[in-house]
Formats: structure tokens, C-alpha cells, sequence
């Protein structure tokens, strides 16, 4: 699996070299986004209830978000001790992470090449764990189950979630349609289509073939297309209380935070509850 995603970045470019210029402004955003996450009051409780706080990064790839995440902590408060922890199924990435930490944050970021469907054995507790980048199309629903049972077990019983979500049932089926021939990347510097080639009723993949026309490349990708009410959703198994923080600029693209993992799985506890994230659309009823 590492190296087939080796193989769809090779060719379906993803801007996350935290040295260069686009990734530099990438990385600039995650920080203007945290200040706002930051104010949240249960991110800001736990933030300001310990003075040690570990970060766990989940598909992290080369730490933006989580080195962005810890940099802004210590913008506020220098006297936090922070403890980065970034899993990624690549090296290479996984690499430049480390170099990038201790150049923003005077530390080294601990790094695991793991699959994210097995975060347990690592025996890490987290206080806070981001998932970023819109992440979660690599994830079938059945593997979408495992990730967010594994992360609610690898935080402390007060930990946090943090999940930037993007709304693709409105961008893909409901404002252009799905269409099974796209042009993906810029024309003259990443000239990219993708093709839809099969879909797979039972994992509920659709499999796309991408193509880079400027060297002939191909790599087949699976991805599902989440949205925000169905990501919030599977969270809300396995965490006590969910909320939503939209991006300025997007109704439909901002940040899922859970919080308090369920240690016990309750039926009772989801058939008689109502997570914050709807309170308020109930109301409006």
C-alpha cells in the first residue's frame, strides 16, 4: 500500500513540500486555521489544562498540519512541552517531516510508517490527533470505521479529534455531476486526467485511472466520496460529542472536532443522544 501511494503522488501531485514556496503557503493556512480552531472552547480546554501535550498526526505525510498545530500552540503559550507523533504509510514523506519539524519547532518529530488501521499497537496516548488534507477518500466506509475506532483508542479519555472534512456529495454529484473523464491538474505544469473505470458495490469504491500526459505516467486509485454529515457521523460512534468549524471562505469545507472517545460502545448512548453539531439545525425546526 506505501508504494502504491508513492505511486498516485508521483502522479497525481499533491502540494505538501513544506519547503517550497506553495507548500509554504499550505503550511502559513494550517496555521490561520488553527488560531481559529484554537478558540474553539473544547480545543482551547484541553490546550490550556496541560502543560504536556502530545500531538498525534494521523496520515500525516509530511506534518504540516501537525507541526502548524503544535507552532501555534507555542505562539501562545512558549512554556507548553510538545510531543509531535506523525504515522504515514511513506518514508519518504515521513523524512521531510522530520526535517521540517525541527526547523519550525526547534524539535523532532517522532515518525511511524504504519498503516492508520492499526494505530493501536503503536501505544501512543494523544491528547489531540488531526487528520488533514482532506484525507478521507482514501478510505472506504469499512476502513473509514477502523481509522476513527483506532484513534479513539490511541487518545486519552479527554482527547480531542480534529477532521478537516469536505462536503463532496454537493462539489462532485449535486453542483457538476459526477463525470467519468476529468482534467485534474494545472495544463502547463501538471497536466493530469483521470478516467472512472470500475466501482465496487460492496467496499463502495469508485476506482479512477489517472494519467500525467507530460510523461505518459498511469496509477490506478481508489477513492469514496465523503461528506461532512456522513464523516461526522462515524465519528459520533466512537466520540461523545461532535462539532463543526467551517472554513471562511467555504460552507461546504472546514473542520469535524470530536471529542471524548467512548471507551465502551453503547447503543443507548447514540439512540438517546444528540451531538452538538445538529443541536442547533434541530432547533431551527
Amino acid at each position: 500500500m506505501s508504494y502504491d501511494l508513492e505511486e498516485l503522488y508521483s502522479v497525481y501531485r499533491w502540494i505538501e513540500d513544506p519547503f517550497s514556496e506553495e507548500g509554504r503557503k499550505r503550511f502559513k493556512s494550517a496555521c490561520n486555521a488553527f488560531n481559529k480552531i484554537l478558540s474553539h472552547e473544547w480545543v482551547r480546554n484541553i490546550v490550556n489544562s496541560r502543560d504536556e501535550i502530545t500531538i498525534m498526526d494521523v496520515c500525516g505525510g509530511t506534518g504540516i498540519a501537525s507541526i502548524a498545530l503544535a507552532k501555534t500552540i507555542l505562539n501562545i503559550d512558549r512554556n507548553k512541552t510538545l510531543r509531535v507523533v506523525i504515522v504515514d504509510l511513506r518514508k519518504s514523506a515521513l523524512e521531510i517531516a522530520k526535517q521540517f519539524s525541527k526547523r519550525e519547532l526547534g524539535i523532532e518529530a517522532e515518525t511511524y510508517v504504519k498503516d492508520v488501521r492499526e494505530l493501536y499497537k503503536l501505544g501512543i496516548k494523544a491528547d489531540i490527533a488531526v487528520l488533514w488534507g482532506r484525507s478521507t477518500p482514501h478510505f472506504s466506509p469499512w476502513d473509514l470505521v477502523k481509522l476513527y475506532a483506532n484513534v479513539a483508542m490511541c487518545l486519552n479519555e479527554k482527547g480531542i479529534f480534529i477532521v478537516e472534512e469536505y462536503d463532496r456529495v454537493y462539489s462532485v454529484f449535486l453542483t457538476r455531476g459526477y463525470k467519468e473523464f476529468l482534467f485534474e491538474g494545472e495544463p502547463e505544469e501538471n497536466p493530469v486526467i483521470t478516467i472512472h473505470a470500475d466501482h465496487d458495490y460492496i467496499t463502495g469504491y469508485i476506482k479512477r485511472i489517472a494519467y500525467d500526459l507530460s510523461t505518459g505516467k498511469r496509477v490506478t486509485m481508489n477513492v469514496y466520496f465523503w461528506d461532512i454529515a456522513s464523516s461526522a457521523a462515524f465519528l459520533w460512534m466512537f466520540f461523545k460529542d461532535i462539532d463543526f468549524i467551517p472554513r471562511k471562505e467555504s460552507k461546504v469545507w472546514g473542520f469535524i472536532v470530536a471529542r471524548h472517545p467512548r471507551k465502551e460502545l453503547r447503543p443507548e448512548d447514540i439512540a438517546f443522544g444528540t451531538p452538538r453539531i445538529i443541536q442547533y439545525r434541530l432547533f431551527l425546526r
